[in-house]
């Protein structure tokens, strides 16, 4: 198991590297997650209805 978080190098490859702490490499993997995610794809019809579904239950909220 390796950590994706922790940074396990040596401090002078981390210092080479930016220096960043744990929130900077948190940062960077859930933009970078977002940035490369690709939806899934749907069958239409049941797109279509979640989508009736979702109407449905917003109006219900009104």
């Amino acid at each position: 198991y390796r950590p994706f978080l922790t940074n396990s190098d040596n401090f002078e490859r981390w210092t080479r590297l930016g220096a960043k702490d744990t929130k900077m490499r948190a940062a960077e993997i859930y933009k970078k997650k977002l940035e490369d995610y690709v939806a899934p794809e749907m069958d239409p019809r049941m797109r279509q209805e979640l989508d009736e579904f979702v109407a449905m239950r917003k109006s219900q909220l009104d």
